[in-house]
């Protein structure tokens, strides 16, 4: 071969990949340019937008890459985004946050600035509580900090920042003493008009691991407050253990002549218990439900409670667990409940049992009844529900268990009403 072909091809080979190498490093700079420039997921900012959306080229500002400085950076790129966004009117569906959950100060000052923007509405709040929550647990400390500057505190006008309720509850659950602390030392958040249901997540937090601290803490509530305070820590309660504990205080209070919130601590007390029976709570999740329902309910009659207690802790139940329980807590509302009360649970329950999709059970348990005005209101609220989920044979079937007559065939016509409709909307 000669020379020189074989020099002209080697030149054309140097060429092209010269070229390949080009391509390469500029397809890989548009994609590290759009990366940058983009601030919400899965759009690409509009044509001129990357330098103002963009932290920018941080390392030829003389900025490290992964710096705090470069965060923060990032974190008032994200800001301008948001606010941009919201004054548009726009949803805000996702934002690129980076590496920021590794930065409370880059999350406080998207927080900051949020709050200090005058913009309003649940798109603000619900973006300022997710952050705050995102803080919230890798770091305590600042987010405390942070709820306690940017709290307005104007008497009636007091304004929480969003969530706060379920972020110092979660902090109050991680960390007790922490909490405990920033409350003893803000004492004028106890005394705020619509600051109850912050302070009862804080002490049901604080409570969930340290009992004796929460009593503590009750000791400054006002009078008045104290009842939802005991309500809340009852109701935190994950077993019958905890439960025992609450009850035992409760009559240690008693004993020892301590009659100032002898009746706080026995409302609060009873009805907090009713509404953490099966772990259905208003809370975070900060307890499951631990125990069978028969085991609970054996608990129950061995604590001495007289028969206006019991009453109290079946009307403040909230329809929870397995649907294999619920035939349980039926039985048992239904004696344990006053006879004004009763149908009323009943009926929350077998709304409850119907979203659990078994009609078996209900079915079961409306046989064994006896009384004909409860097993109408059973069915009548599972039937209802069942039939709103266009579960029509399971609307069916609880239907069939009463006993024949007008209510019955009332109850089948209307769900064979309903199925033809549901059918022909299906064509």
């Amino acid at each position: 071969m000669p020379l020189s072909s074989f020099s002209a091809r080697f030149r054309m080979r140097i060429a092209v990949a010269i070229s390949a190498i080009l391509i390469i490093a500029a397809a890989g700079f548009a994609i590290w340019t759009h990366a940058a420039g983009s601030r919400k997921a899965g759009a690409s900012p509009p044509a001129g937008e990357n330098e103002k959306a963009a932290p920018g080229n941080v390392e030829s500002r003389g900025i490290r890459p992964g710096s705090s400085e470069e965060r923060l950076t990032h974190a008032q790129a994200v800001l301008e985004t948001l606010l941009a966004q919201l004054r548009d009117g726009e949803e805000i569906r996702h934002y690129d946050l980076g590496d920021l959950n590794e930065s409370p100060q880059g999350l406080a000052l998207i927080i900051r600035g949020l709050r200090n923007s005058g913009l309003e509405g649940e798109e603000v709040n619900a973006t300022v509580g997710y952050l705050l929550d995102l803080m919230s647990s890798p770091f305590p400390d600042q987010t405390l900090a942070l709820i306690e500057e940017l709290t307005v505190f104007k008497g009636a006008e007091s304004v929480f920042l969003p969530r706060s309720r379920w972020v110092l509850g979660g902090i109050a659950l991680n960390e007790p003493e922490k909490a405990a602390a920033w409350l003893i030392q803000h004492p004028d958040v106890l005394y705020l008009p619509g600051s109850s249901d912050v302070v009862e997540a804080l002490v049901a937090g604080v409570g969930k691991k340290d009992r004796a601290r929460a009593w503590q803490l009750m000791a400054l509530l006002p009078l008045n407050d104290r009842t939802g305070a005991i309500r809340a820590i009852a109701q935190a309660a994950a077993d019958d253990e905890g439960r025992a504990e609450i009850v035992a205080e409760w009559r240690r209070r008693i004993q020892s002549g301590d009659t100032g919130d002898v009746e706080a601590w026995r409302t609060g007390m009873l009805e907090g218990l009713g509404q953490g029976l099966t772990g259905s709570t208003t809370f975070r999740s900060f307890w499951r439900y631990s125990g069978q329902a028969g085991e609970t309910i054996a608990w129950l009659g061995e604590q001495g409670f007289t028969k206006e207690e019991l009453a109290v802790i079946a009307e403040s139940y909230r329809p929870g667990g397995s649907a294999s329980d619920l035939s349980h807590w039926a039985d048992w509302l239904e004696t344990a409940a006053t006879p004004d009360g009763a149908p009323g649970k009943i009926a929350e329950l077998m709304t409850y049992w119907s979203d659990q999709k078994d009609f078996r059970g209900p079915e079961a348990w409306m046989a064994r009844q006896e009384d004909e005005a409860m097993k109408e209101t059973a069915a009548g609220a599972y039937v209802e529900e069942a039939v709103k989920n266009r579960n029509f044979e399971a609307a069916e079937q609880v239907a069939m268990a009463l006993p024949a007559g007008e209510i019955r065939e009332r109850w089948l016509d209307e769900i064979a009403e309903k199925k033809a409709g549901a059918e022909e909307e299906g064509h």
